[in-house]
């Protein structure tokens, strides 16, 4: 009974997951938000292969960024503790694979902790950014380094705005430090919300 339960809470949040992101998706098609998907804290690739396969579908012209450690979390972090979130790159690719029919020209796959990778990668334009980095750190780190890519329109998701504090504290210290605006957009599940720059 147990097993059948749980089954049915993960058809129930992959459901959720998928409108959400196609709801997100629409908004980008529908103001003609040009630039590329980035996601941080990939994980097996549950979400980036969802995203990947909706703007495939809406024939969206966009690379896919995936980054991260491969290593789970750099730190304790409140909730959040060291190596939490641990997958392998080679999981993460087979689960991709799997899931989707990659055009592999348009992914790109950086591992790496944060602050290692990110100086080294120039991204013209974002169109998505899906930060799902827990803790305060790792989440100040993408922040920053997405500033100067995000326009008019962009969309940005913190995955875990409302467990713990380490997302949210550092979103709203970056957007007093940015001089950044946005617009609440729509919320996922109980913990996530997405924004939209103005």
């Amino acid at each position: 009974m147990d097993r059948i339960l749980n089954l049915f809470r993960k058809d129930k949040k992959n459901e959720e997951r998928k409108e959400f992101l196609k709801c997100l998706f629409n908004f980008i098609k529908k103001n003609e938000v040009r630039g590329d998907y980035c996601e941080f804290g990939v994980y097996r690739g549950g979400t980036f292969a969802e995203a990947y396969k909706i703007a495939e579908a809406k024939e969206l012209d966009m690379t896919f960024w995936a980054f991260d450690s491969f290593e789970g979390l750099p730190e304790d972090s409140g909730v959040f503790k060291k190596g939490t979130y641990k997958a392998s790159k080679e999981l993460f690719l087979r689960n991709f694979v799997k899931l989707v029919k990659p055009n592999k020209d348009n992914v790109k796959v950086i591992d790496g902790w944060f602050k290692d990778t990110l100086p080294n990668i120039k991204i013209d334009k974002i169109a998505l950014a899906y930060v799902d980095c827990d803790i305060y750190s790792s989440t100040k780190e993408v922040l920053n380094f997405i500033a100067k890519s995000l326009q008019k329109n962009s969309i940005l998701v913190l995955d875990d705005f409302h467990y713990g504090k380490g997302e949210r504290e550092a979103f709203e210290e970056w957007l007093l430090e940015k001089n950044i605006k946005v617009e609440k957009y729509r919320p996922y599940s109980w913990k996530a919300e997405s924004f939209i720059v103005k």
